[in-house]
């Protein structure tokens, strides 16, 4: 039985996806798996989550050195994002040498300072720590949720 249902094209984001059979259940005829989603409710800007991820991406090697990144108008098109916003991202990321443009074909990965990444990333954390401390929020309830987080990658 063919459901009625039917798209153009899915996006999918991290690892979720659906098997053959539900793909022609559907009738879908595109699948795009995007490595991460946008916050748009985030006080961090759009382009910058997006050079963010692009980094974690690299450094995790879900983007593979020779694979190429999506195209900036179907990237943009797929967060729901202004193009311009993509193109300021992929830009920097140039400018800072973590891509690489091979004119007429896209954007490649070419490396990621890890320390200088991670250093960011634990300055915001800290931060993010002494406005709870700020708040009173109590040291130990911070380091509940901080189990939380990581219970799940013990496993």
């Amino acid at each position: 039985m063919k459901n009625n249902l039917s798209y153009r094209r899915i996006i999918f984001f991290d690892n979720n996806h659906l098997t053959k059979q539900e793909l022609s259940y559907y009738n879908i005829t595109e699948v795009i798996k995007l490595w991460f989603s946008i916050d748009f409710n985030s006080h961090t800007p759009v382009y910058q989550q997006i050079k963010d991820k692009i980094k974690e991406n690299i450094i995790t090697e879900n983007i593979k050195e020779d694979e190429f990144l999506p195209s900036i108008r179907n990237l943009a098109k797929d967060l729901g994002v202004n193009l311009n916003t993509v193109s300021r991202a992929y830009r920097e990321l140039v400018s800072e040498e973590v891509l690489k443009v091979e004119r007429g074909r896209g954007y490649k990965p070419k490396s990621v300072d890890e320390d200088l990444f991670f250093k960011e990333k634990i300055e915001k954390f800290k931060k993010s720590v002494e406005m709870c401390k700020s708040s009173g929020i109590k040291k130990s309830k911070l380091s509940s949720i901080l189990e939380n987080i990581y219970k799940n990658e013990e496993k």
